[in-house]
């Protein structure tokens, strides 16, 4: 499923459970195989994406958001517009899409300020509801050309499986997985640092969580070794973790041979094999 944020002060009642025409709207979707998350203000919608920049493929605004919006509703709105439009610069990427939502009439016209997206069929999409299967046509149509769906959808399983490691593990393994997969970074050491940090953060904090380790294995070399030593973990796996771990705790000190090598494209795929080994040891931690 597609994933889309709408941003819409109607799609929840005061007391902030989905309203009959939010519960509505986010039904139809799902069944256009679009998964909606709603949020009832523009600054709560862009806090979220800013907090989770690969979380959404899609955004759809609507542009009379009262609540949401000082003044004129129309600034809210443009002011909504101009901050996704720097965010995509900020992170060098397409995500999210910009759909843009109204019931008024005035923003259909062919002089509305609105701008007509090249992936939009319409400028403004009607809310009273005569628009919605074109809106979600459209949004389908995301599909094709976002590249952070495409990575959504093959790696859905092992997204899946990240979340047990802890809060917002699979957002931070998208992050690494965008930028060593999508924008093709080959030569950005710090990422073996990014990897580290995820490989401790998360992967060893699950394990200790689950009591796998003894008390006093308390480093990231300590823990590798204790796997390494234990019988009926695959031999991949032990493999996994013993190079993985002396690869990411070297290239993260800087001005090292692998650091180097990375940064002077040396090793052109020395940050995907480590990004693929630790993505192995991701999919066995289902098995614990």
């Amino acid at each position: 499923m597609i994933k889309v944020l709408w941003i819409d002060d109607e799609c929840k009642n005061m007391y902030g459970e989905l309203s009959v025409m939010g519960r509505e709207f986010i039904e139809y979707a799902y069944e256009q195989e679009i998964d909606i998350t709603p949020i009832s203000t523009y600054k709560e919608g862009l806090i979220a994406i800013e907090a989770h920049p690969l979380e959404w493929c899609a955004v759809i605004l609507d542009i009379r958001e009262q609540r949401a919006a000082t003044g004129n509703a129309v600034d809210g709105y443009q002011n909504a517009y101009d901050w996704l439009r720097d965010f995509h610069n900020k992170h060098s990427q397409e995500e999210p899409y910009i759909f843009t939502l109204s019931g008024e009439k005035r923003y259909h016209e062919e002089d509305s300020l609105i701008r007509k997206e090249s992936y939009c069929s319409k400028r403004v999409y009607d809310k009273s509801g005569e628009d919605y299967k074109k809106l979600f046509d459209d949004i389908r149509k995301v599909e094709g050309i976002s590249d952070l769906y495409k990575l959504h959808k093959e790696y859905t399983d092992l997204l899946c499986i990240s979340k047990s490691l802890g809060e917002n593990a699979d957002n931070r393994l998208l992050e690494i997985m965008y930028s060593i997969l999508i924008k093709k970074n080959v030569t950005d050491p710090k990422l073996l640092n990014e990897i580290r940090k995820y490989l401790e953060d998360f992967v060893i904090a699950f394990l200790k969580n689950k009591s796998f380790f003894p008390d006093k294995k308390k480093t990231l070399n300590e823990c590798s070794q204790y796997i390494g030593d234990q019988e009926g973990i695959p031999e991949y796996i032990k493999r996994s973790f013993h190079s993985l771990v002396r690869i990411v705790q070297e290239g993260s000190h800087g001005k090292t041979t692998i650091d180097n090598d990375v940064r002077y494209g040396k090793a052109p795929y020395l940050l995907q094999s480590c990004l693929f080994e630790l993505l192995n040891i991701i999919y066995w931690t289902k098995s614990i």
